[in-house]
């Protein structure tokens, strides 16, 4: 079983908060904040496919994943670049 809390600290750091919800498909949510910043995540694992976004509005919500990337590895690096980068 990932331990999903340590991976998004190695790769966004410390300063970070996530709320990770699992379901009995194995599908995953991740929730992640950081100061003013905030994305989520969903996925499965051993899926090729992931969903992201980054401070989505609220009239986004529940319209679907901005970005889809290939793994839980590859969401955090990608949640990272994007709260490095000045909204």
């Amino acid at each position: 079983m990932v331990d999903y809390a340590a991976l998004a600290r190695s790769i966004l750091g410390e300063d970070i908060a996530t709320t990770i919800e699992s379901f009995p498909s194995g599908a995953v949510v991740i929730d992640v904040r950081a100061a003013d910043r905030h994305a989520a995540i969903a996925g499965r694992p051993g899926a090729a496919e992931w969903g992201v976004s980054v401070d989505p509005s609220p009239e986004q919500a529940f319209t679907g994943y901005e970005h889809i990337v290939a793994s839980a590895e590859a969401a955090f690096t990608l949640i990272r670049d994007a709260f490095r980068t000045s909204r």
